[in-house]
């Protein structure tokens, strides 16, 4: 299988920006970008994991059924880019199904994986319009966050992906155990050739309950920043926009403090307004919709198998308070989101690189 340049992903990367800009015009509110989590199973360990999917035995899956449907609630409504997430979305036998019926509809998809399944399932998944596959650093940080023996075949997919063709990220969740490795990774990117995103394991929520040890201080985050931003000088493939990268790294509040509320932004600083609970929502496996992963621990959200999609979105767009973080993607997001034209004229350019494979 080799995945081809075509005309149908082209028209898939112009739809949600169309859509943004076409409701900014008509005053218009949709779940234009949602991340779907799949399913609650994983085959991997990764001790930071801020959903534990590795160790949620008692949660029920969403049937194939279940999924078309909400796919289909979701097209209604406005969605235009899903993201597929997991746990291990490879895990799920009707993966191929899903992708497909997605398709079908036109709507941008982004697939995110561990890459441990990506051969067996490669011919089912070959129509994503991108594909993200997940490797935090050099063997001994990636095998101390994910697992031992993680770092070989999570590589070994990265190469495999690239001669299949397919439209590729790289996302690095930078830890204790990574912090020295985006000059490792930043290289890494430029000689395989895809898009590399970063993220940084803030304390919040669950994640600082359970997992201290992953966790960078204050001045160790402020140091990863300012290295992802010097390779991004120096040219390599780093997806981050650099008003995210400075919005982190000038961040008012100590990195304990990842989101504010309105009343909680200093006069003196410039955020990067939210969108995502209004225009990005992130539906889990378990039927709980959000506004974003960040929150899952302290929002309380409604049950889309209870309530329905449209009804757990206007829950989402009416109580929740959170309106600046500092979180990479969801602010490489938020630009889109919020028709910043630097950002907008970056991300076509980006996307263009990315549908010409050009990194």
């Amino acid at each position: 299988m080799k995945v081809k340049p075509t005309i149908k992903s082209a028209i898939s990367r112009l739809n949600y920006p169309y859509r943004l800009i076409r409701n900014r015009i008509l005053n218009r509110l949709e779940p234009v970008i949602v991340v779907l989590v799949v399913n609650n199973k994983c085959n991997l360990k990764c001790r930071y994991c801020f959903g534990q999917y590795y160790n949620r035995r008692e949660y029920q899956d969403f049937t194939t059924e279940e999924l078309i449907d909400i796919i289909d609630q979701l097209y209604v409504l406005g969605t235009r880019l899903l993201t597929i997430h997991g746990g291990e979305a490879l895990l799920r036998n009707d993966i191929g199904q899903i992708v497909d019926h997605v398709k079908r509809k036109n709507i941008y998809i982004n697939l995110i994986t561990n890459g441990l399944l990506l051969k067996e399932k490669v011919d089912l998944i070959k129509d994503v319009d991108s594909l993200c596959i997940s490797l935090d650093g050099r063997k001994k940080g990636h095998d101390a966050n994910r697992g031992k023996g993680t770092f070989e075949p999570t590589l070994e997919a990265i190469e495999f992906a690239k001669r299949e063709g397919f439209r590729l990220r790289v996302h690095a969740t930078i830890t204790k155990y990574t912090m020295n490795d985006v000059e490792f990774l930043a290289k890494l990117a430029k000689e395989i050739g895809y898009f590399q995103e970063f993220s940084i394991l803030y304390q919040c929520g669950g994640v600082s309950k359970h997992f201290k040890e992953f966790m960078l201080s204050d001045e160790e985050t402020k140091s990863v920043i300012r290295e992802i931003i010097k390779w991004k000088k120096r040219g390599y493939p780093i997806y981050t926009a650099y008003r995210v990268l400075n919005n982190a790294l000038n961040w008012p509040y100590p990195y304990t403090k990842p989101h504010l509320t309105f009343q909680e932004i200093p006069s003196d600083f410039k955020p990067i307004p939210c969108f995502y609970g209004r225009i990005k929502f992130t539906l889990d496996a378990d039927g709980y919709l959000y506004p974003c992963f960040a929150l899952m621990d302290e929002f309380k959200a409604l049950n889309v198998k209870e309530v329905g999609v449209e009804k757990a979105i206007e829950h989402v767009r009416n109580t929740n308070r959170c309106a600046s973080c500092i979180h990479f993607t969801n602010n490489d997001h938020n630009l889109l989101l919020g028709l910043s034209m630097p950002q907008f004229l970056n991300q076509c350019r980006l996307q263009l690189k990315e549908l010409l494979r050009i990194y």
